[in-house]
């Protein structure tokens, strides 16, 4: 059986920090709280045997981090999700069972600042296990308000990556601060799942 690697939510706060922190007054921000997030690819063109398919993904959820402060710095410790996935192939459109995640995180989170993360996943492998299709990924996100936190994902997709597609992610706090948990980071872990689902794209070509 075809297997997918899934990508470890923690790699996600391994990223580099990129740019400039944002200009806003973050005193008070956290990443701690109840989020609802989508995260959303419009329609992009896949290869297939009789010319092309058109192909759109979406992604609702809520995601959770319990977070500790101390000092002024609030540490990352875990989170949970729990999202639905939406796919358009051709102007058909089907949706996943709703799928649940949870697991530890590390480091200190630093409000309005954009995170990048660019790194190669193997999406799909052949019944011997040889690797057939790898993505290259490339995620950046920030907290933008208080309650709010917005980001980009673009995937390269293909051997000589002549298949590509950009996204966004946007996430809300719910009820403002819990001081518990949060979730803007929390889209990544549900961002490489919806995108894991793209080789069965390319495998079925009609």
């Amino acid at each position: 059986m075809r297997k997918f690697l899934a990508l470890s939510f923690a790699v996600i706060f391994a990223a580099t920090l990129a740019g400039n922190a944002f200009a806003a007054d973050t005193t008070g921000w956290t990443i701690s709280g109840d989020w609802k997030y989508t995260i959303a690819i419009p329609t992009f063109k896949v290869p297939a045997e009789s010319g092309t398919q058109s192909v759109s993904l979406k992604e609702t959820g809520s995601a959770d981090v319990v977070t500790t402060s101390a000092d002024g710095v609030e540490t990352l410790g875990s989170y949970t999700v729990l999202y639905i996935d939406t796919r358009t192939v051709n102007g058909k459109t089907d949706s996943m069972d709703q799928t649940s995640g949870s697991g530890s995180l590390s480091g200190a989170y630093k409000p309005g600042t954009t995170y990048t993360h660019t790194f190669t996943r193997v999406l799909d492998k052949d019944d011997g296990g040889t690797p057939t299709i790898n993505g290259i990924f490339t995620m950046k996100y920030t907290q933008t308000e208080k309650n709010k936190v917005t980001g980009t994902v673009k995937l390269v997709i293909s051997e000589d990556n002549s298949i590509s597609a950009d996204g966004t992610m946007t996430a809300t706090r719910n009820g403002g601060d819990s001081g518990s948990s949060g979730g803007g980071c929390n889209t990544g872990l549900g961002a490489f799942a919806l995108l894991a689902a793209l080789p069965m794209f390319l495998r079925k070509r009609q």
